[in-house]
């Protein structure tokens, strides 16, 4: 077996800080591509039932290719002396693009028979956006922070091989979160988090 695969990623962000405490607002954009290439092969020889036996020759090549985009925005407001309130907003899409191809030996020579039960080629699109607000306090050791988000995401595929189909799914989510931290010392710390 033998493969190669690329990975780039990187974040742009803007962050600026208001004269009142605690208010800042800050962008996001982040981007990624990932592309993986494969190649396997399968020589097996089979024994059973005493005298039968049967051969597997077969070449796999694999192409993944994989794009993701995501933009996000938060907003932070002071609230007295210890709070803090949190805003955020953040939307991104995933591509994907699997090709999966697998071929056996013809006349023992060259792998040009297609096992279509082994091949496949599908497309994917993922489309998410997360909406969340929370409340956080500080007060010299403790730390604690409620928060819920909406997450609204959808799916939608395409199956190209070795047959036509095609899928299409929503998913909607409310998350809560309570988190609570409290530092007794410099190396002791207590952390509780529930979601």
């Amino acid at each position: 077996a033998e493969g190669s695969g690329i990975s780039f990623s990187n974040t742009f962000l803007f962050r600026h800080r208001f004269e009142k405490r605690g208010r800042t607002i800050s962008a996001a954009v982040r981007t990624s591509i990932d592309n993986t290439d494969r190649l396997s092969d399968l020589d097996a020889y089979s024994l059973y039932d005493g005298n039968q036996y049967d051969t597997t020759n077969q070449r796999t090549v694999t192409d993944i290719d994989k794009e993701t985009w995501n933009a996000s925005i938060r907003f932070t407001e002071g609230i007295g002396n210890i709070g803090m309130l949190q805003l955020g907003y953040s939307s991104g899409i995933t591509n994907n693009e699997s090709q999966r191809r697998t071929k056996l030996l013809d006349d023992e020579v060259y792998y040009t028979v297609l096992d279509t039960s082994l091949s496949n080629v599908y497309k994917t699109k993922y489309l998410t956006n997360d909406l969340n607000l929370g409340f956080m306090v500080r007060k010299e050791a403790l730390r604690a922070r409620v928060g819920v988000a909406y997450e609204w995401a959808q799916l939608d595929g395409t199956n190209e091989f070795p047959y036509e189909g095609e899928i299409s799914r929503q998913f909607q989510n409310v998350l809560p979160t309570v988190m609570a931290d409290y530092r007794f010392s410099r190396d002791k710390e207590l952390l509780s988090t529930t979601s």
